[in-house]
């Protein structure tokens, strides 16, 4: 995805049968805790708006169950910077 640094990217995930859990999103392969959200329902749709500085990035998603266990990670989106 290309795009141009001073405008936020929209991301949402839709995460089904995860009531209690929790997402969260990994830039660069850190947890990026601002984003994190608690699943209250088992279907939630969570959309974050993010600002990224010019240079390429990836950004991915990891579901955690009640019990904080690992039950999905999710694609990576691929940012390739300022254009």
């Amino acid at each position: 995805m290309n795009w141009r640094h001073e405008k936020p990217v929209s991301l949402s995930a839709t995460v089904k049968g995860v009531p209690g859990g929790k997402i969260e999103f990994i830039v660069d392969g850190k947890l990026d805790a601002a984003f994190g959200r608690s699943l209250l329902t088992d279907n939630e749709v969570v959309r974050v708006k993010w600002v990224g500085d010019g240079r390429r990035h990836t950004i991915y998603v990891k579901v955690r169950g009640k019990d904080e266990k690992l039950v999905l990670v999710g694609n990576p989106i691929y940012i390739e910077g300022w254009i």
